[in-house]
């Protein structure tokens, strides 16, 4: 009984949850930035652009990060992400996990992107979902893929564009239907000086209003940025910093909603070179 009136409160909070974000939290710099940049590069973009993890010269990447949803330890979600070069492209990997003993999410999604040309990338991606229900809920699970674009008009401006799940899967128990998030994403980013980016995304997804998130990154110091950002669906705002060395790169963010208050992350990457 204690397990399925957590399992019941989780619902509540989770589909809250769904209404605000038409992506996973991809890393406390994005997390920081209110999960803005479709049209930024990184290894993190495994969790929201596939063709975002085609980056400048590391061999390989690898990050891992921890968000506390609301500081309730049910609702966290943990992140490991990795890429490699392979070849013309880069090849990557997400591992995603979600929840507590009553209720738990996974994800394992594969990656390769290469570029098509100068000045555009191309990625696709396959993801594995697994939800685990405790009190004889059972285990459920889907495929989805995601395919990616980014076009680099000039050494300032580039944009993005993300469709997520077009086959509109989904996962069915006895209890609820669930279709996994189908999205399209649109973004641009902006370098207006060498320590300073601004980036914009929309997103649409099929059951949710439009979603619009702005965010800036500057870099007062070489291996110092500040961050900050906003999205109108679920009015939220977004805070933090990195300190990026050689090969490594720590950041912290908050999360901020209006109605259940703060959500801090920390994440770490390394860059091997």
């Amino acid at each position: 009984m204690k397990n399925f009136i957590l399992f019941s409160f989780f619902l509540i909070v989770a589909i809250h949850c769904n209404a605000q974000s038409t992506a996973e939290i991809a890393g406390a710099r994005y997390g920081a930035l209110s999960n803005t940049g479709i049209a930024d590069n990184s290894v993190w973009q495994g969790l929201l652009n596939p063709a975002g993890i085609i980056t400048a010269q590391e061999r390989w990447q690898a990050g891992a990060s921890y968000l506390n949803r609301f500081s309730i330890s049910g609702l966290s979600s943990r992140d490991l992400v990795t890429s490699l070069k392979l070849g013309k492209g880069r090849f990557g990997l997400v591992v995603h996990s979600f929840g507590y003993d009553a209720y738990t999410q996974n994800q394992f999604s594969g990656t390769y992107a290469m570029k098509l040309s100068q000045k555009f990338r191309a990625g696709v991606q396959l993801n594995y979902f697994n939800v685990s229900i405790a009190e004889g809920f059972g285990n459920y699970s889907a495929f989805t893929a995601n395919m990616g674009l980014q076009y680099d008009f000039n050494e300032k401006v580039t944009v993005g564009l993300v469709i997520k799940n077009p086959n509109r899967s989904e996962l069915s128990t006895d209890v609820m239907q669930q279709y996994l998030q189908s999205v399209i994403s649109g973004g641009l980013k902006y370098n207006l000086a060498d320590n300073l980016t601004l980036l914009s995304d929309v997103s649409k997804d099929l059951d949710l209003d439009p979603n619009l998130s702005l965010a800036i990154e500057y870099s007062p110091l070489e291996e110092w940025s500040l961050r900050g950002g906003v999205s109108t669906l679920d009015r939220g705002l977004s805070f933090g910093f990195g300190y990026s060395p050689a090969k490594w790169s720590l950041d912290l963010a908050s999360l901020y909603h209006q109605v259940l208050g703060f959500s801090p992350m920390i994440s770490f990457t390394y860059r091997n070179e």
